[in-house]
């Protein structure tokens, strides 16, 4: 349980940068939101 925890604070940060292009990441839409899905 602690592992998903863990999966889903990465998720949520990593799905917002990739979705919407903050910071260093590209603005790259749906594909950012299953990028940070399979890396999370």
């Amino acid at each position: 349980m602690i592992v998903y925890m863990i999966g889903t604070l990465v998720n949520i940060p990593l799905d917002y940068a990739l979705i919407n292009g903050i910071w260093i990441f590209p603005e790259i839409g749906i594909l950012g939101a299953g990028i940070a899905t399979v890396t999370s």
